[in-house]
């Protein structure tokens, strides 16, 4: 028996894709997968982190071939070798004795039918009547239809169909030939009379569009039946669409979730990832909002990592948010970026507050809006008020790493080490965090006096992202709070002395200049931050030694 799948999904899981049509991919790279290994897989994705038996996983897969556990064991132990699993980073959980578990998030993407292109459909054999009476009515629907076929419509040929049987193989018979529509006849004895039931299916969604019993009577009545049927079927079929339709809508998805995925969990190289994805999806389908507002996000969060200017980290964010405004004016996460833009562009404040009020007056306010909505309160030193927004993310999402970086840094800038520590402990039971995380936690150590530990948190972060500067700007900045300067002054002055050709994150150099108690290139680099519009000033600036220092300086001195 054919046990093959069909997938009306799109399966995205860590940093893999599972495609409609069975192709794997990896970061956007092809993975050969071979057939069982590919239906073993499907069979755990579909199980939904469920338990399958493995007797359940061995019908399913090689059904009435006789084959043993061990054939089983192979199968996931190459699939376990294709999806990269290690000790730390499992996919497939054995429960011996009983069977697979499936153990990472995984999110299903529907495809969508373009409409702009028509409708497929294929005429399947008739059954349960005799032979010929079968294949005649079969033939003379098949003539009715193909005879008032009309533009946006197109028909299978008959003998692609004619070995279908099977519910396994006509789900196989959808997916290869990509059909949108299928007809089944069904021949039924109701006392002496013989009765045809027609039923007109979706291939995607295996829902039932229409369904037709009657008597179909002599040979000569045939054609007139037929006729009338097949009137009825062409109306009931998905008509193609006048609008234009954005292309390849189930690939801008797949690209939208992977580049979220990555912009939610910040670990190192996730935002290059996202933005490429983000611009292979925008590719496909230039409108698409939710990608243009996710592309804005990458944007300012690459300014953010020190990877690109701000001039033009917020140039690219605002043409992305201005275009999904325009498309979408009410998108709740693209006014709340917009707004947050708005505040570090140093245009009017008040456009930015009521962006930020339109934001908060749309339904259903995301975990990503709430975070933008913190950043403003810590901007304000509103301190208190981030926190509130910051637990309402963390509620909505509780694995999103902006969230936990922001509650931790509003806690060290609060002064509030004890608490910050024991947040960061618990996201550390929940697996390793973002090296960024990490870096502030080096911090909190080290204002905590817990120096090895400090300095150990630090070199974690920049073992993990060693290409980061503001994690080894935060590591120097740890050795600075425990009288360890080290290399800091001549790191600082290099940084410094490279100010004008690469972007150095000069807020948070400000920082580690008074750590080390030089004050005048704080002042130099405070300026700096106002002229080049640092991302990092509205977080740092809050800080008690940076507020002391403010306050001690003339308006003119600083940008406070």
């Amino acid at each position: 028996m054919n046990r093959d799948h069909v997938l009306t999904h799109d399966y995205l899981f860590d940093d893999f894709v599972l495609h409609a049509n069975g192709a794997m991919s990896f970061h956007g790279q092809d993975v050969s997968i071979p057939p069982k290994e590919l239906q073993v897989l499907i069979t755990l994705l579909e199980s939904k982190g469920n338990l399958v038996h493995k007797n359940f996983i061995i019908d399913k897969v090689w059904g009435d071939n006789l084959v043993g556990d061990e054939s089983l064991t192979r199968c996931i132990y190459s699939l376990r070798r294709l999806l990269r699993e290690s000790k730390n980073n499992r996919f497939i959980e054995t429960v011996y004795g009983k069977g697979y578990r499936f153990c990472k998030a995984v999110t299903p993407v529907q495809r969508q039918r373009n409409q702009a292109q028509g409708c497929k459909l294929a005429i399947l054999p008739f059954c349960d009547g005799e032979r010929n009476e079968a294949q005649l009515l079969h033939a003379r629907l098949m003539d009715a239809i193909s005879s008032r076929l009309h533009a946006g419509i197109s028909m299978v040929p008959a003998v692609l169909t004619r070995w279908q049987s099977l519910p396994d193989d006509l789900l196989v018979l959808c997916r290869q030939l990509e059909l949108d529509c299928y007809l089944t006849g069904e021949f039924c004895q109701d006392g002496d009379q013989r009765l045809l039931t027609i039923e007109l299916v979706d291939a995607l969604g295996q829902s039932l569009l229409f369904r037709e019993t009657f008597q179909p009577g002599t040979n000569e009545m045939w054609s007139q039946q037929m006729d009338a049927i097949a009137e009825r079927i062409l109306s009931r079929l998905p008509q193609p669409s006048s609008e234009p339709v954005r292309p390849a809508d189930g690939e801008v998805m797949v690209s939208h979730v992977m580049a979220r995925r990555s912009l939610r969990r910040r670990e190192h190289g996730d935002l290059s990832m996202a933005q490429q994805y983000l611009q292979m999806g925008l590719m496909q389908d230039p409108l698409h909002v939710p990608s243009l507002v996710a592309m804005a996000e990458t944007s300012l969060a690459l300014a953010m990592q020190g990877a690109v200017w701000p001039v033009r980290a917020f140039s690219d964010a605002r043409r992305s948010l201005e275009k999904a405004l325009s498309l979408a004016p009410n998108h709740a996460t693209a006014l709340s970026v917009m707004a947050w833009l708005t505040r570090l562009s140093g245009d009017n404040e008040s456009v930015a507050i009521s962006l930020l009020h339109q934001a908060q007056g749309q339904p259903g306010a995301s975990a990503e809006v709430c975070c933008y909505h913190a950043l403003h309160h810590i901007a304000r030193s509103e301190y208190d008020g981030a926190l509130d927004m910051l637990q309402a993310s963390l509620a909505r999402d509780a694995g999103l790493a902006p969230a936990w970086l922001l509650k931790l840094w509003v806690l060290y800038v609060m002064g509030r080490y004890e608490e910050a520590h024991d947040f960061a402990l618990e996201q550390l039971e929940q697996g390793q965090p973002a090296p960024l995380f990490q870096a502030v936690h080096a911090l909190v150590m080290a204002e905590l006096g817990c120096h090895d530990q400090a300095h150990l948190h630090a070199g974690s972060a920049i073992q993990a992202a060693p290409d980061n500067l503001p994690e080894a700007i935060m590591q120097q900045w740890v050795g600075a709070i425990c009288q360890q300067p080290g290399e800091a002054s001549e790191l600082l002055s290099r940084w410094l002395g490279e100010a004008r050709t690469r972007y150095c994150c000069p807020g948070l150099l400000a920082c580690l200049a008074l750590g080390l108690g030089e004050e005048i290139r704080a002042g130099s680099l405070i300026r700096l931050a106002r002229e080049q519009r640092c991302v990092w000033w509205p977080l740092v600036k809050g800080l008690p030694r940076m507020a002391a220092f403010l306050a001690s300086q003339s308006p003119e001195t600083c940008w406070v």
